[in-house]
């Protein structure tokens, strides 16, 4: 954190993971519940949206940064990007106490908060394709901008639906993005990275191994978005365009799973936009395996693709791709595997 002594730093973050988890432990406190329904992976009533701890420690900790000019982006680009995650957070709110609950009343709200972003300048300037070179994006950045923020946010959503999967990626993957900021000298990304990494943190006490409460669409609106912000602020601080994969492949797992998914209830005829229990992780758990065995596995994928991202920095441009190669090899395998079992228990 820009500014800070190593011991400067440890205590920010402590602070922040401490203020997350005492905002978590007050959510407990109010019971907000989560009712089991067609998409739970849980058989009662557990707390919900403790994602608000999330939300409050990093809008907090954001905020304070940005009235001490701590941020290197221009015209309050960052103070656009919390505006932005905020209408994320409110919608995410209103869906967990069952006011928003459509998936057209969450998409208006996660459409505002990219506008909120792009208005800010949030935006994929150019890209660097294989054998192409770098590409100028020009106006059509917008949209892959908008699609891009829009699609991770729904994909992070999606992928909250066991204990700790969520949670415990996002602080794996902060980790990764600080270090990559830091390596690259992209000091705003390094200081967010650790401010989400440290309030999901917090959340994560209560979460992990047994879920006290959910994070709640809350608090995985949020995230998702914020990592959606973060891949283009990755990207951006490329010269050529080349880091564009970078949070894609932290969160290539979360976007496989979606993805297939998707299409698989696409081709079946099922309404894609309802409640679901058919995410490979579901299965997986459907299948008889406990929460903490396929969240851990899902670290175990985020740490590798963690070093996978680290490694792109050390790659020549037209070699940077061949890090997705084992991680599709990988995701392959894993979707026999679990189509399989879940074959096998009867749950397909």
């Amino acid at each position: 954190m820009a500014g800070l002594g190593t011991s400067g730093v440890l205590v920010a973050v402590a602070g922040l993971i401490l203020l997350s988890a005492c905002l978590t432990w007050l959510m407990i406190r109010v019971q907000l519940l989560a009712i089991p329904n067609e998409r739970s992976s849980h058989d009662r009533p557990v707390p919900t949206s403790g994602g608000v701890g999330i939300v409050l420690a990093t809008v907090a900790a954001a905020l304070i940064y940005q009235a001490n000019d701590a941020f290197a982006a221009p015209d309050n680009q960052i103070l656009w990007v919390i505006v932005g995650s905020f209408i994320l957070a409110s919608g995410g709110l209103l869906d967990d106490v069952g006011r928003a609950k459509s998936f057209k009343a969450k998409l208006a709200f996660q459409t505002v908060g990219t506008i909120a972003a792009l208005y800010a300048g949030v935006v994929f300037e150019r890209i660097y394709l294989p054998f192409a070179g770098t590409v100028e994006l020009g106006w059509s950045g917008y949209v892959l901008s908008a699609l891009w923020i829009i699609g991770l946010t729904n994909a992070f959503n999606f992928m909250d639906g066991i204990d700790g999967i969520a949670g415990g990626t996002a602080v794996i993957a902060s980790l990764f993005l600080c270090a990559l900021g830091y390596l690259i000298g992209a000091a705003d990304l390094a200081i967010l990275a650790v401010v989400v990494g440290a309030s999901t943190a917090g959340f994560l006490l209560f979460n992990f191994p047994k879920a006290r409460i959910f994070m709640g669409d809350v608090g995985s609106q949020f995230l998702g978005y914020l990592f959606a912000v973060f891949g283009i602020l990755a990207a951006n601080a490329g010269q050529g365009g080349e880091l564009w994969i970078v949070v894609p492949l932290l969160y290539f797992h979360f976007l496989f799973d979606t993805v297939f998914t998707f299409l698989r209830r696409w081709r079946a005829g099922e309404a894609v936009t309802l409640a679901h229990r058919s995410h490979l992780y579901q299965l997986l758990v459907r299948s008889g395996y406990s929460h903490p065995a396929v969240s851990g596995l899902h670290f175990l994928m985020s740490l590798a693709l963690g070093a996978g991202a680290l490694l792109v920095l050390d790659l020549h441009n037209e070699l940077q791709f061949l890090v997705f190669a084992p991680a599709i090899v990988f995701q392959s395998l894993y979707l026999t595997i679990v189509l399989s079992k879940a074959r096998r228990s009867g749950v397909l």
